[in-house]
């Protein structure tokens, strides 16, 4: 019955999200499969929490793992830190990745949230004296600026991963803390592969776009044009009329999802024709497939920096509302556990080295297609052609 109860607590996180009445997570490693239903949990006034209704539609077997013997798997503990009112979303995924692993590794596992709110100085190392107190030793957190990392300069004892940031760009290089975000630059570079003609480029009012904007800058190319445009912008007619300066130009689109349909189909309707338009993981996401017409993306490139992840690992992520096949934070959560836990000797992801205590990602150039995305090797005339 507790262990019911323990699977239970589990599958739910990812339905309900975490409350601060539930913030720690134990799973222990059964030696049979055993199937459980996903309860509802609701938190109360009285703050107690209780088991409610059966979502009837919802079974999760337990995984079994195959490799290694039962005895031979330890007690492992972990703790997750985000500050909830900046990358609350990224935390939470972050919690259902974690989950999803100890579920298909089947690992007697403890992970405990601790929830920062916020990343300043007080916020950060309070925080990190309660996980010092609870025990806890590896830590993956998820940080949203450089500077953050300041803040825990002086803690030697743990060893922590941060998925979201890089190294190169952080003021703190120590042997105990690895970084794990994604490196546009180096995408910039397998995507300047594929160019010919003029530089242009469209980017818009985002945060990523803005990282994206100056890393392109970096490159020290000549940009013939730069066209910046708002999140707010619902007439493209003055952007795009009489507009040649992208025509047969290798067009950089550093816009969300949203945003770059919208231009890929506006750039149709102005008969405006790049030779290529380039993107970085921004535009990796299925949603481009749907939102837009093969016909607008048929000259677009898009780089990937997310490896393989073991099927049965996906499977049970998918479960628990964690995409490891789109999701790059997500993806490198992975690796962040893999490393803390196993010092990546036994690994369920490839595509990616840790050297100097950075991620470093293997890149590779798609095409969006008709249905999914073709990875393409080199250019080719035939490279606009459509391939299902």
């Amino acid at each position: 019955m507790k262990r019911n109860i323990i699977f239970v607590l589990l599958i739910l996180l990812s339905f309900v999200g975490c409350t601060k009445s539930i913030d720690t997570i134990k799973v222990q490693p059964t030696t049979v499969p055993v199937e459980y239903k996903v309860t509802k949990i609701q938190e109360h006034e009285s703050k107690e929490i209780e088991v409610e209704e059966v979502f009837n539609e919802v079974i999760i077997k337990s995984p079994i793992e195959e490799t290694l013997p039962l005895t031979m798997i330890k007690k492992e503990k972990i703790a997750l830190v985000f500050p909830s009112k900046i990358v609350g979303r990224y935390g939470n995924d972050a919690l259902n990745t974690i989950m999803a692993y100890s579920l298909f590794r089947n690992i007697d596992f403890e992970i405990k949230v601790y929830d920062s709110q916020f990343e300043s100085y007080n916020h950060i190392s309070n925080i990190f004296k309660k996980i010092e107190q609870d025990g806890f030793k590896k830590v993956i957190a998820i940080f949203s600026q450089n500077d953050t990392v300041l803040n825990i300069s002086n803690l030697n004892s743990f060893q922590i991963y941060i998925p979201t940031l890089l190294r190169q760009n952080s003021p703190l290089k120590v042997n105990n803390i690895t970084y794990g975000a994604i490196n546009y630059s180096e995408q910039f570079n397998h995507l300047m592969k594929f160019a010919q003609g003029g530089y242009t480029e469209i980017f818009d009012n985002e945060s990523i776009s803005s990282i994206l904007y100056a890393n392109l800058q970096n490159k020290s190319i000549n940009l013939r044009s730069k066209q910046f445009i708002s999140q707010q912008t619902t007439n493209y007619k003055p952007l795009f009329e009489n507009n040649r300066t992208i025509n047969n130009s290798t067009l950089f689109l550093n816009t969300t999802v949203l945003q770059s349909s919208i231009i890929l189909s506006q750039l149709r309707v102005y008969e405006i024709n790049p030779f290529v338009v380039l993107s970085t993981q921004i535009n990796y996401n299925p949603m481009i497939l749907s939102l837009s017409q093969f016909e607008d993306r048929k000259s677009m490139l898009i780089a990937n920096s997310i490896g393989y992840v073991d099927p049965k690992l996906k499977a049970i992520a998918e479960t628990l509302r964690s995409d490891l096949e789109y999701n790059w934070v997500n993806f490198s959560t992975i690796v962040g556990i893999e490393s803390l836990l196993f010092n990546n000797q036994k690994k369920y992801s490839k595509g990616y080295d840790i050297r100097d205590n950075q991620v470093y990602y293997e890149t590779t150039v798609y095409r969006p297609a008709s249905y999914s995305f073709i990875k393409v090797e080199q250019m080719q005339p035939v490279f606009l052609r459509e391939t299902n």
